[in-house]
Formats: structure tokens, sequence, C-alpha cells
């Protein structure tokens, strides 16, 4: 809203008008600073759900073509861009979801607590292996 240029008021009347417009603008604002609020809450919402999904789909996607890994990556950007790496590589391939969460997790709570805000959080699966069924090898009598 722009901002009005009030002069003055001379009477008594015109200071009970400017009062009561003052007062509306005030509740204009507040009923406008509420629905805002609303309005980014649901937004942020619909973000986590689409964030959500998107990685639902990279999940199912790495594990039905049969891929595993055998190191977990955290990347963490700070609000200042500052960036830290942490990784573990384990001796049998991350075969599931559940297994990379937990070993994510347990990357992320060496850090904790963190020491200033983060701006992003990034997992990823290195050392790829494909599926052994895929990769079998035909024997050869001798």
């Amino acid at each position: 809203m722009a901002s009005k240029y009030h002069p003055t008021p001379l009477s008594g009347g015109d200071r009970k008008a400017l009062a009561k417009e003052l007062g509306k603008a005030r509740a204009m604002a507040n009923i406008l600073a509420a629905q805002s609020a609303e309005m980014r809450a649901k937004g942020e919402a619909m973000i986590q759900q689409a964030d959500r999904l998107l990685c639902e789909s990279w999940n199912e996607r790495m594990w039905s073509d049969g891929n595993r890994g055998r190191t977990v990556t955290l990347k963490v950007k700070f609000n200042d861009f500052e960036t830290i790496t942490r990784s573990r590589s384990v001796p049998v391939a991350v075969s599931s979801h559940s297994h990379l969460k937990r070993l994510s997790v347990a990357l992320l709570q060496n850090e904790m607590p963190v020491p200033k805000p983060v701006r992003l959080l990034g997992v990823s699966l290195s050392a790829l292996q494909s599926d052994d069924r895929a990769e079998s090898q035909l024997g050869f009598p001798i």
C-alpha cells in the first residue's frame, strides 16, 4: 500500500477521522500479513511434497535398475556458502532406501550440532555396481 500524506488536523473531528483511517490501515496490514504467512506455509508444504516425490521417483528408478553403491556421501552447504563433505564406504553395497537413509543420517549426526544455518543438504551414492544377477559370468567347463 502506498503511504498517504496526512496534514496536521485542525480540529478534534479531524483527529478522530485520522485515527479511524489509521486503525483501518493497521487492520488491513495485519490481514494481509496473515494471508501472506498462510500462503507461504502452503507453498512450502507443496515444495516439500514435490521434493519428496522426486526423491521417491529417483529412489525407485535407482533400485529397480539393479544399481547398488558402496560409498555414501553427505554434502552440507551453509548460509555463508561454505561447504563440507563427509563420506563413508561400506564393504557390502547399499541395496535399499532404508540402508542409504541409515548411513546418511549417521553421517549427519556426526556433524551435529551444526555451527551455522544450513541452506542445502545433499546425499549421493557412488562406487556404483550393477546387480549381481545382471553381471553373472558364464562358466566354461574345462
